[in-house]
């Protein structure tokens, strides 16, 4: 093998800030550069091949960078890509930091044979160290790649209005959560708790169907763990709006689920109402998470995919017959 050259002096911080602004570089090419969301349905491109989501789409006529038109043209290219990777249950993340984690081990692995300099040096062994598990902020515009041990420092310092601690009082207790959400715009709000950190996720759309003006909400809670162990953690999930009550239960979506492959499978919560332009009304939204008693019967079996809606004046009584000594409505939802 041939000798290594090093100019003196010369060491790996400039090499670890290269590959920092790299990674950056290569993940922007996976975000809408309007909403700074990742892409997870249609990527539309202006005439001169500038790409942002398809949202964002819908309420401009031009190009922010170029100031061209957008005539409807998809960038398939990208879109494949995702798919491409959604298949490979993996993310441009995980694939960027692979492949600088390897190009460091055989950096590393060089630095151990016959260097040649102007000096002498001492060459002391170099061994990779054992990657840290990453994990990436879900709140609203914020999509930082971090360790998982830094996410919840992050949470509280970056977002901590739309933090939530929640303590169970047993390992097996429920962590409840309840509060009132905006009914224009998508929420996001970040769940700590004993058995780890949740996102619940509430999705807004407005749109037409048949000439009636509509609203569609749609719901899940989504954990830092990996998909394969995902089934070790239960949520429920209930919004009331506009005179209805939708609840929507089962075990957490892990970390690597796309929003485009959550709602388009209907595996959360979803449904809609007639939109009444009251800009003051509000969202009640509750639930819970908790260690999943029956993961070992959820591990195989595929995930819910109905919601149950109710009008709400109608359900009252029923609600009141039904429900336990101790007030808790979730009871008869949990264990079906």
């Amino acid at each position: 093998m041939g000798a290594i050259l090093f100019k003196p002096g010369q060491t790996a911080v400039a090499s670890r800030n290269n590959a920092s602004e790299f990674t950056k570089d290569v993940l922007c090419i996976f975000e809408c550069p309007i909403c700074c969301e990742n892409y997870d349905s249609h990527i539309i491109q202006c005439q001169s091949g500038h790409s942002i989501c398809d949202n964002c789409a819908k309420r401009l006529h031009k190009c922010p960078q170029c100031n061209a038109r957008y005539n409807g043209t998809r960038n398939y290219a990208l879109e494949d890509i995702l798919a491409q990777l959604q298949r490979a249950k993996t993310t441009p993340k995980k694939i960027v930091d692979d492949v600088l984690y390897a190009t460091e081990a055989r950096a590393n692995a060089a630095r151990q044979q016959n260097v040649v300099t102007t000096g002498v040096i001492t060459v002391t062994p170099v061994v990779p160290k054992k990657k840290k598990e990453t994990t990436v902020c879900r709140m609203n515009k914020c999509r930082q790649f971090m360790p998982l041990d830094d996410l919840q420092g992050h949470l509280k310092s970056a977002h901590n209005e739309d933090v939530y601690i929640l303590n169970g009082k047993t390992k097996w207790k429920r962590c409840r959560f309840g509060f009132k959400g905006n009914s224009l715009y998508n929420q996001r709000y970040a769940l700590l708790t004993d058995i780890g950190i949740f996102f619940l996720i509430v999705r807004i759309e407005i749109f037409v169907e048949d000439g009636d003006d509509m609203i569609r909400i749609t719901a899940w809670i989504q954990g830092t763990c990996k998909p394969e162990v995902a089934h070790r953690y239960y949520s429920l999930i209930e919004i009331e709006f506009n005179g209805t009550r939708a609840t929507y239960q089962d075990y957490v979506h892990g970390d690597l689920a796309t929003v485009a492959e959550i709602e388009d499978n209907d595996e959360c919560l979803k449904f809609s109402v007639y939109n009444n332009h009251d800009d003051d009304i509000e969202i009640d939204i509750s639930g819970f998470v908790s260690y999943n008693m029956t993961s070992n019967r959820d591990k195989d079996r595929p995930r819910r995919q109905n919601t149950n809606i109710v009008d709400i004046e109608s359900s009252e009584q029923e609600e009141e017959d039904d429900s336990s000594e101790d007030g808790d409505y979730y009871q008869d939802y949990y264990y079906d």
